[in-house]
């Protein structure tokens, strides 16, 4: 018999999108960060789904636009700040990235 093993696709690749996030914020609950910090991160988690979601149906970013979001969006440029569907993942990221290294809200711009 052969020792060969089967190729196999890492439990990584073939999690569902929402499954990363939840782990994502059972991190952000557990850490020592801020509760205002880890508001915002969830906040953007959140949009970044959003967005990523409507990209992928084509659909409108409608749900970005509710109220809950508006503190979020104001850290960023005007231009996207006005047009939240044109908000670049990678900045909401970056912001969330620098937020978490200085355990306080950073504007985006």
């Amino acid at each position: 018999m052969s020792n060969s093993k089967t190729p196999t696709v890492p439990y990584s690749l073939t999690r569902p999108y929402f499954a990363t996030i939840s782990m994502l914020n059972v991190l952000l609950d557990k850490s020592n960060l801020t509760n205002k910090v880890k508001a915002h991160c969830k906040l953007g988690l959140r949009a970044i789904g959003i967005i990523y979601t409507s990209l992928s149906c084509n659909s409108e970013m409608i749900l970005l636009y509710k109220k809950e979001f508006d503190e979020f969006f104001s850290l960023f440029p005007k231009d996207y700040a006005n047009n939240r569907g044109l908000t670049p993942v990678t900045m909401i990221i970056t912001n969330l990235e620098l937020c978490i290294e200085a355990n306080d809200i950073v504007n985006a711009t």
